[in-house]
């Protein structure tokens, strides 16, 4: 089952363009909730059709658009797990870091995140730092993060990693390895290899998602 999970790890694609962020040719740019917005100075008391109900109007509009931005559980999970996993780089503190993931998803909705996040923060780091991430992830498994939410994690990270490939060339072998760690610590069944999706070789798509 390793040797079909070291499958994953093909070599990643040549020449692979570097992400420009949001603008350059071929992009929309970056979308936020300020697009969303009427623009600044759209309503001015010295414009002749100024009417003050449609600036009360826009505030609470603008109110509305931006409680909801901030109240997104989802946007709170991704932060508050890429903070757990920070502090637990610093401290090593498995029983710390497990109780920031149950405080952060009480419900457990929202597990599936921590494994992605994990495995994703992990691209960038030291291979002792991969090491206990994985070892984190298997400390973790069925008492704080459920089985299928470690499968879930793992197949949003398969699915992204063409793009990962853009800023961390070797991603393709990185998550590799990791698959096959989960497949060897059983985190995840052997046939959990044959399903996952395989890294194209693909252009990736000129908008970010």
């Amino acid at each position: 089952c390793v040797a079909q999970a070291a499958a994953l790890a093909t070599a990643a694609r040549a020449h692979a363009p570097k992400k420009g962020g949001g603008g350059g040719k071929h992009t929309w740019g970056r979308a936020g909730a300020d697009d969303l917005l009427p623009a600044a100075g759209a309503l001015d008391e010295r414009d002749p059709n100024y009417d003050s109900e449609d600036d009360v109007a826009a505030d609470d509009d603008r109110n509305v658009l931006m409680s909801a931005v901030r109240l997104d559980p989802l946007n709170d999970v991704k932060e508050g797990c890429a903070r757990a996993l920070r502090e637990y780089a610093d401290s090593e503190d498995v029983g710390e870091c497990a109780r920031a993931v149950q405080e952060l998803d009480p419900h457990g909705d929202f597990r599936y995140e921590f494994v992605k996040q994990a495995i994703t923060l992990a691209l960038e780091r030291t291979p002792r730092e991969r090491e206990l991430t994985a070892r984190l992830l298997s400390a973790l498994y069925a008492s704080v993060v459920p089985p299928a939410h470690v499968a879930a994690g793992l197949r949003l990270v398969l699915d992204r990693v063409d793009d990962l490939v853009l800023d961390t060339p070797d991603a393709v072998d990185v998550v590799g390895t990791f698959v096959a760690r989960a497949v060897v610590d059983e985190l995840v069944p052997p046939r959990f290899v044959a399903d996952a999706p395989a890294p194209t070789r693909e252009a990736a798509p000129l908008v970010d998602k």
